[in-house]
C-alpha cells in the first residue's frame, strides 16, 4: 500500500498534468527545518483551477555563502522537478517544463542568479516573479535603518550571533527549556525561542522585535544563566556586558 503522502502526491501530479495546456506558475518558498537547521524550499505549483502545495525539498548549503547557496538552490529545484514530474510524463509530449509561464521566489540575489543560471535555461518560457511581500519588506527597512534605532539593530546582531547556526543548536535548546521552565513557575511567559532577525526573511525582522517586545526580560534573565556555563563564548560575554549598559534604551525601542 503506498503511504498517504505517495498518494496525494500522485494525485496532484496527474492534475498538473492535464491542466499543463493553460500554463503554470510555480512558487518556490523558501524557509528552514528547525530540528536539522537545514535549508528547506516548498513547492507551490498553480494552474488555471487551484493552488497546490506539491512537495517539500531540501538545500545542502547554507545561506552564509550566498553564491553557494544560490547554485545549490537552483540545482537542487532542478533535480526534485525531474525526479518528480519526468518518469511520469507521456513519452510524446512536450517536456511539462516548457508550461511553467512564472518561477516566483523571495527577492535576494541569490535567487536571481539561480534563474539566470540554473532555471531559465530549463524553463525556457518561464519569467521570474520576485515576491512583493519581499519588496514590502525592503521598505519596512528604511524605517528599521534609521539612525534612531541603532541600538536596536546593534543589540538584534549579537543576539544572531549567539543563537544562529547549527553550532548554537544546545544553546537555543537550553533557552526553550529555561522559558518553559519559567512559565511553569511563574505561570505567564513565552515558551518559544526568539525568531531569527533575517534581513532576507519577509518579516523575520519584525517577527524578532515583537518576540523581545514580549520576552527581553525572560531572555536576560537566561542569558545571565547561560554566561555561567562551560561552553560560555565570547560573544555571549560581549551580549551579556553591552546589554547591562544599554538595557533601558534597547526596551525602550523594542
Amino acid at each position: 500500500m503506498m503511504p498517504l503522502v505517495s498518494v496525494q502526491q500522485s494525485h496532484i501530479r496527474q492534475q498538473i498534468l492535464k491542466e499543463r495546456e493553460y500554463g503554470l506558475t510555480v512558487s518556490l518558498d523558501e524557509s528552514r527545518d528547525p530540528i536539522s537547521e537545514t535549508e528547506l524550499v516548498n513547492v507551490i505549483i498553480v494552474t488555471a483551477n487551484a493552488c497546490n502545495f506539491v512537495d517539500t525539498f531540501f538545500v545542502p548549503d547554507e545561506k552564509a555563502d550566498t553564491d553557494k547557496y544560490g547554485d545549490s538552490f537552483g540545482k537542487a529545484f532542478v533535480q526534485w522537478w525531474d525526479t518528480f514530474f519526468i518518469p511520469h510524463e507521456a513519452p510524446d509530449a512536450p517536456p511539462l517544463r516548457n508550461d511553467v509561464s512564472a518561477i516566483v521566489t523571495d527577492n535576494v540575489n541569490y535567487n536571481i542568479g539561480a534563474f539566470k543560471r540554473h532555471w531559465k535555461p530549463r524553463f525556457v518560457n518561464a519569467q521570474h516573479i520576485r515576491c512583493l511581500a519581499h519588496i514590502l519588506n525592503l521598505v519596512g527597512m528604511v524605517f528599521r535603518e534609521h539612525k534612531c534605532l541603532h541600538l536596536l539593530r546593534e543589540f538584534m546582531s549579537k543576539t544572531r550571533s549567539v543563537l544562529k547556526g547549527k553550532k548554537n543548536i544546545r544553546r537555543r535548546r537550553r533557552l526553550r527549556k529555561f522559558l518553559i521552565s519559567e512559565k511553569e513557575k511563574n505561570g505567564e511567559g513565552i515558551t518559544t525561542i526568539p525568531p531569527d532577525w533575517a534581513d532576507t526573511l519577509w518579516s523575520g525582522w519584525y517577527e524578532s522585535v515583537v518576540w523581545f517586545s514580549c520576552g527581553l526580560g525572560g531572555f536576560q534573565k537566561w542569558l545571565l544563566e547561560e554566561m555561567k556555563t562551560a561552553d560560555c563564548l565570547a560573544t555571549l560575554i560581549d551580549l551579556g556586558t553591552w546589554l547591562n549598559v544599554n538595557i533601558s534604551t534597547v526596551r525602550l525601542q523594542i
